[in-house]
């Protein structure tokens, strides 16, 4: 699989205040968000409830583990989840798109000097890191 070109969302969060970005998608019984503490496992409970299916991803200085899943956990909460399973974690490479300005001087009228600007498209690579996983609820103390 190439390179991506990173679509005009992912853009403007990339020149935004930050790249990080997540999603739940419920795909069990609603539950009422969760403001109690939030375990990460390896595997999914036995006792427990799958609630959805959680992302998050973030760009560049922002893509790391330390940054990533506390905002998972959170999105966990969200949807009612007392127990977070990572699935998945994928670090990519994403080309972004962007116009570059530059000036440039040149000579003009009678010993005068003007100044111009060209603008041309350029390519940079992005790393993205990925973060795929459950929201369970589960009863207390059956997650040890």
């Amino acid at each position: 699989m190439g390179p991506r070109v990173l679509t005009l969302g992912a853009a403007i969060a990339l020149g935004g205040c930050s790249s990080v970005q997540s999603s739940a998608i419920a795909t069990g019984p609603a539950h009422a968000p969760r403001s109690g503490p939030v375990r990460i496992v390896t595997s999914p409970p036995a006792a427990g409830t799958d609630l959805g299916v959680v992302e998050v991803h973030g760009a560049q200085a922002e893509a790391n583990v330390e940054t990533l899943a506390p905002v998972f956990v959170a999105r966990v909460a969200r949807i009612g989840g007392n127990v977070a399973v990572i699935d998945h974690v994928e670090a990519r490479f994403d080309l972004l798109e962007r116009v570059h300005a530059e000036s440039y001087a040149y000579p003009c009228g009678f010993h005068g000097t003007c100044v111009g600007t060209r603008w041309y498209p350029v390519q940079e690579e992005v790393m993205v890191l990925s973060m795929q996983g459950h929201a369970f609820a589960a009863p207390p103390g059956s997650v040890p």
